[in-house]
């Protein structure tokens, strides 16, 4: 059996066999090339031995000693053929790669993780686990293997240098999974279109929003669980507000509906975005701020008002926002990151639109400002109203 320093102290010509003890490597020459050419005798059998011992003495090197790399040298050995000779260039070829590979850099962690999501995110139609199906089916790929990387460049931040790649991309993989099929109560089926729009945030609800390191499992069913029941108690309060009389008309029962889906949507998008868990109470605090929330500036806009106007009348709201805002339950700002008080900002304002906005405004606002939505025009107004409110502990003021 061949080690490791034979092939590093190898002088020899690049055409090899294993030598009759097997311990060795000796050079081939014309005829040997020939027979493999043409499959005469054991010349393939030969080649084929000799690859096998080669392979087997890279896989001794320390420096590769984790799943992820094992594959890819076994996977780049298959690439080898046997109808021609060893060729110790290429041999020297794949070391120099693998080497490059574990050499520990950022962009070398990037490259396994994306060797290994191809290996076991295997195509459409092949028999793959469950999980494995469902990610394939309702995820974004491009989140999940950002997931993977951040998830593996914090495992490799003062570590020992060995990177289990395998293990850590399982690891973000299963949290994908556990996101995508928590999605309902328990007994109850996910519906198809809820662990899409899950798949669609995984970012969102797998990464702590302040350091980004990955949650736990349980941390991921808890949060999705609660950014559904969220969402479920936004569609309910809807319905009992929206409403449509029995005798309405098919289009005013869609539009109701379609009005009671936004607002479950909405309530959806805040609790998956926002990076941490919001419950009921959280839900009761946001819908009484807005519903105090005097409009008056709006109420003095017509069908012909200016841009100027509008922007005027964003402004006014926001500056009420900014000297009374949402405040928690010590009298601060309830979220203490930017991404959470953007998802913040964006659910505010599309509160304000769905709720206290008849429709022929929301249309003046959007064509005069040419946005797609009111709550695209009024956010970054109140998103920096939030990041400039006027809080206070109630430490300092009780």
């Amino acid at each position: 059996m061949i080690s490791l320093s034979t092939i590093t102290s190898y002088t020899g010509a690049n055409g090899v066999l294993l030598d009759a003890q097997q311990t060795g490597l000796k050079t081939v020459g014309f005829v040997h090339r020939l027979k493999s050419f043409f499959n005469i005798g054991d010349a393939r059998e030969k080649n084929r031995a000799t690859l096998n011992a080669l392979k087997d003495a890279i896989l001794t090197d320390p420096r590769f000693n984790t799943p992820d790399l094992q594959a890819e040298v076994e996977r780049l050995f298959k690439n080898e053929h046997t109808f021609l000779a060893v060729d110790m260039s290429r041999i020297r070829g794949i070391m120099d790669k693998m080497a490059r590979l574990a050499d520990g850099s950022g962009a070398m962690l990037d490259r396994r993780v994306d060797l290994h999501l191809a290996a076991v995110l295997s195509p459409s139609g092949v028999n793959i686990p469950l999980e494995r199906a469902m990610l394939m089916a309702h995820a974004d790929l491009d989140d999940i293997a950002l997931i993977a990387k951040r998830h593996v460049r914090n495992a490799a931040v003062g570590g020992s240098g060995v990177v289990d790649v395998a293990t850590l991309v399982g690891e973000a993989l299963d949290r994908c999974a556990m996101a995508i099929m928590n999605t309902a109560p328990l007994a109850q089926q996910p519906s198809p279109d809820d662990m899409k729009y899950v798949g669609r945030h995984l970012q969102h609800i797998l990464m702590r929003p302040l350091d980004r390191t990955l949650r736990t499992k349980e941390e991921v069913a808890v949060y999705v669980s609660s950014a559904f029941d969220f969402a479920r108690w936004a569609h309910d309060m809807a319905q009992r507000n929206i409403g449509c009389p029995l005798d309405a008309s098919r289009a005013e029962r869609e539009a109701a509906e379609h009005r009671i889906e936004q607002h479950k949507m909405a309530a959806l998008e805040f609790a998956c975005t926002v990076g941490e868990r919001v419950g009921v109470r959280m839900f009761e605090v946001i819908s009484d701020y807005v519903a105090r929330l005097p409009l008056d500036a709006f109420g003095s806009l017509k069908r012909n008002s200016s841009a100027a106007d509008i922007r005027t009348a964003i402004q006014s709201l926001a500056g009420h926002m900014a000297m009374h805002p949402l405040r928690g339950p010590n009298g601060t700002c309830p979220f203490d990151n930017l991404k959470a008080t953007k998802a913040l900002a964006r659910y505010l304002a599309t509160l304000v639109a769905l709720r206290r906005l008849p429709d022929s405004m929301c249309d003046t606002i959007c064509g005069k400002l040419h946005c797609s939505t009111v709550a695209e025009a009024m956010e970054d107004a109140i998103h920096d109203s939030i990041l400039h409110g006027v809080y206070y502990r109630l430490d300092e003021n009780d």
